[in-house]
């Protein structure tokens, strides 16, 4: 009997030996795992502050890398101060943007992952990532302690954390996320890449910063582009009128500004003005045309959008809303989103009409997206010939936009495709004005 009772002390005290030392364990990894799970949660928090703190400095023009280093690593200490936790000493700066550092700048695409840049790619258009790694080590003095680890040697551990985000530049489209609107504005701009037709976006932008510099209240370089609506004639107007339609009848005989109306699942004149001052509601994307996304196919390199190429006549009250409306833009300094247009497609009904009804309408061929805001709206007429020269003229002044509401896409370039081949560069390169940020890793 005492034999047994030996033995049955013996596997006693083991077996509480044995449990002892799994506490121990557990309650050690509990430390180590909450500590990571700590670290985790403010990497990504830094990484999304990063992220926004450089787009909110990007420029149509860009920033250099010196800018960006400075303007990420100033978000992510302000994150980290208002975690409410010590973790300051988790983060050190990394002016040369050493791979392994805390704070580095690289280029993210899916099939590759985080890569990051060196030193000298640091002013590269295409560099769209920030990696933040926090760490809490016997280096910097932060590593987290253990309680019963001392009795094995052990008095602390080492974690760290890492996130990356992404600023998303290759804009094909948008769609309402979350059911919030779209901060679109369904006024299309005329666009040439090549820059050889003159009052297109970018001649104006190329002749713009050309000319004396100014600068705004955000410091950034004041560059304006404009560009004129014709306005409906009045026999367009009473046309109109009488056929009882609630959108825009035939205009003719005008000329042809560098701008036009799209349709976006809207066919009256109330429902542009309601999306120029709130946006795009889901519900002007669900009909079978859209399906939810305003988006360009990037195979085809544009999206054919029926359009109408005046704005409503003067002796209209829809014009004077119209007019309320870009004004209250303008007060507000909101920055929309514009679609850019090539041109008239060939199978219009003619190049400067529209009608509305058993006729096809006018359509544009969409091809790209900017930011701008509204500087200056107002009506010009010529000589007092309205049906010829009537004009709602805006002046815009670009800008760069984040919204969650952007479809990004991976640039395409089929083998045919040479250097010398003339590509639309809104698809095929990072858009300077537009940005989606994306937590990746």
């Amino acid at each position: 009997m005492k034999l047994r009772r030996g033995t049955a002390t013996f596997w006693a005290l083991l077996l509480l030996g044995v449990v002892s030392a799994v506490l121990v364990l557990v309650c050690d990894a509990g430390l180590v795992w909450n500590a990571q799970a700590e670290l985790r949660t403010a990497a990504d928090a830094a990484a999304l502050a990063a992220a926004h703190g450089w787009a909110a400095q990007l420029t149509p023009e860009g920033l250099r890398g010196d800018e960006i280093l400075s303007a990420v690593e100033q978000e992510v200490n302000r994150c980290l101060v208002q975690t409410g936790r010590d973790l300051s000493t988790t983060f050190v700066p990394n002016p040369d943007n050493e791979p392994t550092g805390d704070l580095v700048l690289g280029f993210y695409e899916l099939t590759h992952g985080f890569v990051p840049a060196r030193k000298q790619d640091l002013d590269s258009p295409w560099l769209n990532a920030v990696r933040i790694t926090l760490r809490r080590d016997k280096k910097r003095g932060n590593a987290p302690g253990l309680l019963f680890g001392p009795l094995f040697g052990w008095t602390s551990a080492e974690v760290q954390a890492s996130a990356v985000a992404v600023l998303e530049r290759h804009v094909v489209g948008f769609q309402c996320t979350d059911g919030l609107p779209v901060p679109l504005i369904p006024l299309a701009i005329l666009s040439d890449p090549t820059g050889q037709t003159a009052d297109c976006w970018e001649s104006q932008l190329a002749a713009g910063y050309r000319m004396p510099s100014t600068y705004d209240e955000k410091g950034q370089r004041v560059v304006t582009v404009r560009i004129r609506l014709p306005v409906q004639s009045a026999q367009a107007s009473a046309s109109l009128t009488r056929n009882g339609s609630t959108g825009p009848g035939r205009v003719d005989r005008i000329e042809p500004g560098n701008a036009c109306v799209l349709q976006l699942g809207t066919h009256s004149w109330a429902e542009v003005i309601r999306q120029t001052a709130s946006g795009v509601l889901p519900m002007d994307l669900v009909n079978d045309e859209f399906a939810g996304r305003f988006e360009i196919d990037p195979d085809v390199g544009f999206r054919p959008v029926a359009a109408w190429p005046a704005v409503p006549s003067l002796q209209g009250q829809e014009l004077a809303n119209l007019l309320a409306a870009l004004s209250g833009l303008t007060e507000r300094k909101e920055v929309r989103i514009w679609p850019l247009f090539t041109a008239f497609l060939p199978n219009s009904t003619t190049r400067f009409s529209v009608s509305i009804g058993s006729d096809p309408p006018l359509q544009v061929a969409v091809n790209g997206f900017i930011a701008a805001r509204i500087l200056r709206s107002q009506l010009i007429s010529s000589n007092g010939r309205e049906s010829t020269g009537s004009y709602l003229e805006l002046t815009l002044q670009p800008r760069v936009l984040i919204t969650r509401t952007a479809i990004t896409a991976t640039p395409k370039r089929s083998q045919e495709d040479t250097d010398e081949a003339v590509q639309n560069p809104y698809l095929s390169q990072p858009n300077p004005y537009l940005v989606r940020i994306k937590l990746v890793e």
